[in-house]
């Protein structure tokens, strides 16, 4: 008997099955589950860092900054959206 895939695997198949490289889907898949080697990650293992993000220097490094609030994140993801509206 088969059963349903679950959002999860879902998921997972999306991020594999999309033609991107594989070090783009790699870094894709490491993010959604949570396994990037930021900052805020390593302390929980504890490992005592910068604290800051790399890039920025401004705020603590976690995933949700690194891809979503730092400034330099925010300017690449308005170039990547710009491209699909043309």
């Amino acid at each position: 008997m088969l059963r349903d895939s679950s959002p999860t695997q879902q998921w997972r198949n999306a991020i594999w099955n999309v033609g991107a490289p594989p070090c783009a889907a790699w870094t894709t898949y490491l993010a959604v589950e949570g396994h990037l080697h930021v900052d805020a990650r390593a302390q929980k293992h504890g490992l005592y860092l910068a604290f800051r993000c790399y890039i920025c220097k401004r705020a603590q490094e976690d995933i949700n900054h690194v891809f979503l609030h730092c400034k330099e994140a925010k300017s690449l993801w308005d170039l990547v959206f710009k491209k699909f509206r043309q």
